[in-house]
């Protein structure tokens, strides 16, 4: 990953400090495949969810079942559903949001809306994480205490059992960071429609889709 500091002839290579989410509000440099980046990132993190933690066993069952008919069938519905209907659904709310007299380009809202939904899927891929890392993060003791596998003991902990830590604040967690990241992709939605001379009016359906999302996880992750 480094490899670009030996190479680089310009001595471009630097590091700044910039509040997160600064690169949303750039107009410039908005693209029509980092828009898709943002349904890939959500969509993903939407379906991981209902797979792993939700109630349907079939799916479950066709998603573990790689190689299979089953499996053929969930890997196209996923495609589907990441490439044709999260973004079919975000088109539609974003044509509700238009104005007949402030009409934009589809592409143009379509491009820049869909950064609203980075902070969304960030929180929703930090809610799903928090599923497992409480329930076995006493693996990484014994790992520690023996890294290589050598029967070390470095720390003393290497004959550690697992044993889930705080699952009983877990969905507490989870509803305060899909909250965050509601309130964060509200907030993105607000000032990209005043960059595009939309107001309120514009941002209010993206806002909905974002708290429709949003309800969708949180009755995968807490029910």
């Amino acid at each position: 990953c480094f490899e670009w500091l030996r190479t680089c002839p310009h001595d471009n290579g630097a590091i700044n400090l910039r509040p997160p989410g600064t690169a949303l509000l750039k107009p410039a440099g908005r693209k029509l495949d980092e828009a898709f980046k943002a349904f890939i990132m959500l969509g993903s993190a939407m379906a991981y969810s209902a797979v792993m933690l939700g109630p349907w066993g079939g799916i479950k069952l066709a998603a573990y079942s790689v190689g299979s008919v089953a499996w053929f069938g969930y890997a196209l519905a996923f495609l589907v559903f990441i490439f044709g209907i999260l973004p079919g659904l975000f088109l539609l709310a974003i044509s509700l949001g238009e104005l007949p007299a402030t009409r934009r380009p589809t592409r143009k809202a379509f491009v820049s809306f869909a950064y609203t939904l980075v902070p969304l899927g960030l929180a929703a891929w930090i809610a799903f994480s928090l599923s497992f890392v409480f329930a076995n993060i006493s693996y990484l003791w014994p790992a520690l205490s023996d890294p290589l596998g050598w029967g070390w003991n470095l720390f003393g902990t290497a004959g550690v059992g697992w044993t889930p830590y705080l699952m009983n604040i877990v969905p507490a967690l989870q509803v305060m960071v899909l909250i965050g990241g509601l309130t964060w992709a509200s907030a993105t939605a607000r000032k990209i429609s005043g960059e595009l001379k939309g107001g309120l009016r514009q941002a209010l359906p993206v806002i909905i889709f974002c708290f429709a999302v949003t309800s969708g996880l949180l009755w995968l992750l807490v029910g």
